[in-house]
């Protein structure tokens, strides 16, 4: 049954000037054409500055096939002719062209070889047919260029079709041509829902009117937006305001997506939080986990994300926004004990993972949802605590967590190809971004291959590198001390260790100890004056006071380094250029190349 059928049709046409018959200017004036109508301006009045011409192409005429041009150029070549257009600016037009609907206009010019006509025919309709909605748009165009014979012909139809017991929504996009003929039909797509909505599609249509046109309030009498949106939403059961005009403000058109997400809730019977419609949008999660979960529109989107649990389903409670996408990647560092850290998230740091609010987005397919290219980091348990820790500790603007983290790991798992000892230890963002930074100085020393080495007295080294055996409050210490002498090893205790030593790699008059426990994972870093024997300083992980247990070894260092500085042995005697080594092995060339994210931050 016919509901509503909105029609309108008109005809374009693009008239030029003939001042003089086109086959003279062919046959009698070919050599100088060019040169004549350089001079128009000179020689008609009529021309001026601003006149617009049309070019016209002129080939020769096939051989074989019938005749499509009223006039063909010389045999061996083809003549580009400018012909003056008509109707200059006209109506805020700037292609000579003029829209009309009266008939006298276009019997005039419909087989007039110095005029273009372009006919189009737009027409909606709403109709029911026993439980579904068709609601169509038909645009079909005729176009004929000046000297052409015969019209070009295009058909395009988008429709949406409302399953009134279903529930089920889908939209048609139909192109015909003489060259193209596609057919695409997509059920519950709701990307697809909103573009068939927009301007041109549905409505308004102003890439084929203008405003200024004659024919504009003509055409919007026949073609009444609101009337045609009022006709729809009732025929579905979600009717407009009586006061709704779809021009006058940009919200009236979301307006109209959220009608048929409401209309799509309750034939389906989704239970769906307050604000739902962005969610649907974009993570609509299909019949299936919609079944599977009591047609639970949250847990069903999280299930199909393969992330659903108690603590996951109260955060999405919490933050409607969440990128879910984006969260389930962060997910993926915690492996299958995710849901036992993110719980511990802060609602703070839950706005890390929000989608745009500005506007809706396109839906992820089911099937990409539970596969995908995302690396499931494998991380310690104490790592996994700093990870929670860090997010739950950020004051700034972070635009992409999960790449700063993935970075992060990617520089430590090349690291640990030599030194498996490195990981995070970073329990704040600050400290992260100080391991970051020392993280990214060390690949720049792996990647550049080569380092620089200072030689030390042979005398000095063994006497201050000698072990330590210590003892506190019954425990057995084996203390090492290890003179840093090249870069990268300044690079290595600074990110193992989590402060800012790398950068001490050209302080000349100074020379670095780490004191290494037995195994190299517990360490004190010493700086000493290279003169005096002085240490100036000795930091413990994160710039912290060295442990009890190191005080002993401290001060048997101490007394090494003083001893040495007194004969004038603690300066260099040479450096050389070396290849790099991390943890006594040398890197292997060429090194792979690790994109590392640019961190800021204000303190």
């Amino acid at each position: 049954m016919d509901i509503l059928n909105q029609k309108f049709s008109y005809v374009g046409i693009t008239l030029v000037k003939d001042y003089c018959k086109i086959e003279t200017k062919i046959e009698e004036f070919e050599p100088e054409i060019t040169e004549i109508f350089d001079r128009i301006p000179s020689i008609d009045p009529i021309f001026n500055a601003n006149t617009t011409f049309k070019y016209v192409n002129l080939r020769p005429k096939k051989e074989k096939g019938r005749k499509t041009k009223y006039y063909y150029g010389d045999e061996d070549c083809g003549i580009n002719l400018e012909l003056v257009l008509k109707n200059k600016s006209e109506f805020g037009r700037h292609d000579g062209r003029f829209d009309t609907t009266k008939d006298r206009h276009i019997k005039k010019h419909y087989g007039n070889p110095f005029a273009g006509v372009s006919t189009t025919v737009i027409e909606r309709t709403i109709k029911i047919v026993g439980d579904k909605v068709y609601v169509k748009s038909y645009r079909h165009n005729k176009n004929r260029d000046v000297n052409c014979i015969y019209f070009r012909k295009s058909t395009h139809v988008d429709s949406i079709t409302f399953d009134l017991v279903k529930g089920d929504i889908t939209v048609g996009d139909i192109t015909l041509s003489s060259k193209i003929k596609n057919r695409r039909y997509r059920k519950n797509t709701f990307s697809q829902i909103e573009r068939i909505l927009s301007v041109n599609n549905f409505t308004t249509f102003t890439n084929l009117i203008n405003s200024n046109s004659p024919i504009y309030n003509e055409f919007k009498s026949n073609m009444n937006d609101d009337e045609f949106f009022k006709v729809m939403f009732e025929q579905i059961g979600e009717p407009l305001p009586d006061d709704y005009v779809f021009q006058t403000n940009p919200e009236n058109k979301d307006m109209l997506l959220r009608k048929v997400l409401s209309f799509f809730v309750k034939r389906k019977k989704i239970k769906v939080p307050n604000d739902y419609f962005g969610l649907l949008t974009s993570y609509y999660p299909g019949e299936k986990f919609l079944k599977k979960n009591d047609r639970k529109l949250i847990q069903s989107i999280l299930d199909s994300f393969g992330i659903k649990s108690k603590s996951t389903i109260k955060l999405m409670h919490e933050n409607i926004d969440l990128d879910i996408e984006s969260f389930k990647y962060f997910c993926k560092f915690f492996g299958d004990k995710q849901f036992k850290y993110i719980s511990a998230l802060t609602p703070k740091s839950m706005t890390f993972f929000n989608r745009n609010t500005a506007g809706f987005i396109s839906t992820i397919p089911i099937n990409m949802r539970l596969g995908g290219n995302v690396v499931n980091e494998v991380v310690d348990d104490e790592t996994k605590e700093n990870i929670i820790k860090i997010v739950n500790s950020i004051e700034i603007k972070i635009d992409n967590i999960n790449g700063l983290f993935a970075d992060h790991f990617n520089m430590i798992r090349t690291i640990n190809e030599y030194d498996p000892n490195v990981k995070m230890r970073a329990k704040t963002h600050r400290d992260f971004v100080t391991e970051h930074s020392e993280l990214s100085k060390l690949i720049s020393v792996i990647n550049k291959g080569w380092s620089i080495e200072y030689i030390f007295d042979n005398r000095m080294v063994r006497n201050v590198e000698s072990v330590i055996n210590t003892e506190f409050l019954g425990t057995n210490y084996q203390i090492t001390p290890v003179i840093l002498k090249r870069e990268e090893e300044y690079s290595e205790e600074g990110s193992y260790m989590h402060h800012c030593v790398a950068s001490y790699s050209n302080k000349v008059e100074s020379i670095v100890i780490s004191l290494r426990a037995t195994g190299g994972f517990d360490r004190v870093t010493c700086e000493f004056n290279k003169k005096t024997g002085d240490c100036l300083q000795e930091r413990y992980f994160c710039n912290k006071v060295p442990p009890d247990y190191f005080i002993d070894s401290l001060k048997i260092l101490k007394d090494r380094v003083k001893k040495s500085a007194n004969n004038r042995l603690l300066d260099h005697i040479d450096f050389k250029k070396v290849k790099v080594k991390i943890n006594g092995i040398e890197v292997k060339t060429p090194q792979r190349l690790i994109t590392q994210q640019e961190v800021f931050v204000d303190f």
